[in-house]
């Protein structure tokens, strides 16, 4: 709450109603949802959570799964002639934004963020996201031959991707994020974005921590986030500066 007040002393501005209406907590966080009468049935006594997900991307979540299906064809993108995506419709109204203008705007486009994983560039460094990504021809190129469609049938966690090279061979890979992630393959991606923020040697300090955490005093592992956060605010202040 006083992180929300300060933000709105700085100019942040927010949705008019951002439990009830639209893109809200409660729509985008329930099966079905009537606006009309939202509280007409009583709410659950107490909310459970099932698993914990980890956003390895520095984008919008609802184009993880599109990422990690294209991860796994490892093509190269000058060879792709096309890419068709198919996630559920909700994600059209959040993350399908055909031409983005801004870094910004790239993290919710699935053309523009299929043409970067087809190229190799990270998509787990916030770095990555300027308004010059937004520019590139080259994306801009294959972003105009990836074609996004959709299917009831899906859950919002699985996508789907199929992939057409120009030699005329074709690929199609599908993913739910909702799949336990191997721990080697989690582990990579946690430490990828922990160097991008913090850098490698800050990064793999807080690792190693995490790693003694059962071993370590409150007083000790206060005094190591407290360390990697105050290392993250410096860089963000020189970022502004």
């Amino acid at each position: 709450g006083v992180e929300a007040a300060a933000l709105a002393k700085r100019g942040f501005t927010s949705a008019d109603d951002g439990v009830g209406g639209p893109q809200g907590f409660v729509e985008t966080h329930a099966e079905t949802f009537d606006h009309v009468t939202p509280w007409q049935d009583s709410p659950p006594r107490k909310f459970i959570f099932e698993d914990v997900q980890y956003k390895l991307h520095a984008c919008c979540h609802g184009t993880h799964a599109m990422i990690e299906a294209l991860k796994k064809a490892k093509i190269s993108g000058g060879d792709v002639d096309s890419i068709t995506v198919t996630t559920h419709p909700r994600w059209l109204n959040v993350c399908d934004i055909k031409e983005p203008r801004t870094g910004l705007e790239v993290k919710f486009s699935y053309v523009h963020l299929a043409a970067m994983v087809a190229y190799g560039i990270d998509t787990s460094s916030e770095k990555i996201f300027t308004d010059a990504l937004a520019r590139d021809k080259k994306l801009i190129n294959l972003a105009k031959r990836v074609k996004v469609t959709t299917d009831e049938n899906y859950n919002d966690t699985t996508q789907s991707v199929v992939i057409k090279l120009k030699s005329g061979q074709s690929e199609s890979i599908r993913h739910d994020l909702a799949d336990r992630v191997p721990m080697s393959v989690l582990e990579a991606g946690l430490r990828n974005k922990a160097k991008a923020l913090l850098g490698k040697a800050q990064a793999e300090k807080l690792w190693a921590g995490v790693a003694e955490i059962e071993k370590l005093s409150a007083a000790n592992l206060s005094k190591l986030l407290h360390a990697s956060q105050s290392k993250s605010k410096l860089k963000s202040k020189s970022k502004v500066e």
